[in-house]
């Protein structure tokens, strides 16, 4: 297994952070997970909660872009691909209904 970039693990370290504060004092009904390729949604799964940093990690650390936001009492992770300079970034109302970006 091959060491993560210095830059790499900083971005990890830093959403696990704001993660972390952002989360502090909420309790969450359960969590999900919504990913897409470019605009297509190409799954969506219920997670345990307990796996919620490691999925920041796993998924920033695969090269993916992650967000949060929680919806009806539950947590959310929009996971997507692309290059930082041509990045579609889903909306929350689409994440949450689970609809492709188009």
């Amino acid at each position: 297994m091959s060491a993560l970039n210095p830059k790499v693990v900083a971005k990890i370290d830093s959403a696990v952070s704001a993660f972390r504060t952002w989360s502090q004092g909420k309790r969450f009904l359960g969590c999900r997970v919504v990913q897409y390729c470019g605009i297509e949604l190409v799954g969506a799964d219920d997670v345990e909660l307990a796996e919620a940093e490691w999925r920041i990690r796993g998924y920033l650390g695969d090269g993916y872009h992650i967000a949060w936001d929680e919806h009806e009492g539950r947590l959310y992770f929009c996971v997507w691909e692309g290059w930082d300079d041509e990045v579609v970034v889903p909306s929350w109302q689409r994440v949450f209904a689970e609809l492709n970006l188009e």
